[in-house]
Formats: structure tokens, C-alpha cells, sequence
């Protein structure tokens, strides 16, 4: 946690404080999280299996994780419903607070975006990461 407290604001680290016992008890099953897992790296083959590419980033951590990476910029209820009826249905469990749990452990991607700034491509870039910030935050304190 302390890692990335010069990362983020006060807000957003106070976000942290709250959540990390829930977060750490998450977290204590690890799995293989892909750590880039977004829409553009997830295609479909001929045959309809998933390929999930560009796995450079990976390493053993929560699932939330990358649930959170893939649910970062809010996409509409029914494509939420739909990943958690199926992830459940292919018996993975998910807390009954697993979306803002997933929105916390996205805070540790985002905070991640700031800290390799080079990797953030614009300065417009760099504002709506701050701007995802702001909005998990006050979404978080609810």
C-alpha cells in the first residue's frame, strides 16, 4: 500500500486505508492475473475460442485485479452482468462486493499509469487517467 501513496492523492490513498483489509483478504488467493486485460487484447478465433494476448505484464496476484482493468472505464450494466454471470458459471466466485473491490484494485493499476508516465501517450491521456482516479474515488467513499 505504502508504495503507492506518493502516487495519489490524499483521497484516493485514504480510498486505500479503507478498503485493504478486504483488499488483502482478497488477495490472499492468487491466481495468474494478465495485468493488461482490456478489450483490445482479447479476440476470437475462427472456431469461437477466446485468445487473450500480450501477456508481458503478467504476474501471480488477485483476479480482481484485472477485473478491475476491464471494467475501468465503465462499461454499460448488461456487458457487466453478462462477464460476471459468466465468470461465475465457469465456477469462479466473486465477493458480494466485488465491484468496488475490483474499482479499488484498479486504483494500483491507475496509480501504476502515473508513475510510468512515458507509458501514458498524451497529456488528454494522462487527464482522463486522473480523471478515473477522481471518479473511483468518489465512487468508493459512497
Amino acid at each position: 500500500l505504502e508504495h503507492v501513496r506518493p502516487l495519489l492523492d490524499a483521497s484516493a490513498f485514504a480510498a486505500l486505508e479503507r478498503f485493504a483489509p478486504r483488499l488483502r483478504a482478497v488477495a490472499a488467493k492468487t491466481v495468474l492475473v494478465h495485468a493488461d486485460f482490456k478489450l483490445s487484447n482479447l479476440h476470437w478465433t475462427d472456431d469461437d475460442r477466446l485468445l487473450v494476448l500480450d501477456w508481458e505484464f503478467a504476474y501471480c496476484g488477485a483476479a480482481l485485479s484485472d477485473i478491475g482493468q476491464l471494467l475501468r472505464w465503465a462499461p454499460p450494466a448488461r456487458f457487466v452482468d453478462d462477464f460476471a454471470n459468466a465468470y461465475r458459471a465457469h465456477g469462479a466466485r466473486l465477493p458480494d462486493d466485488w465491484p468496488r473491490l475490483a474499482a479499488a484494485f484498479d486504483l494500483f493499476n491507475l496509480a501504476g499509469l502515473l508513475e510510468n508516465q512515458a507509458d501514458v501517450t498524451s497529456a488528454q491521456r494522462l487527464a482522463d487517467v486522473r480523471g478515473r482516479i477522481a471518479e473511483t474515488v468518489t465512487w468508493l467513499s459512497t
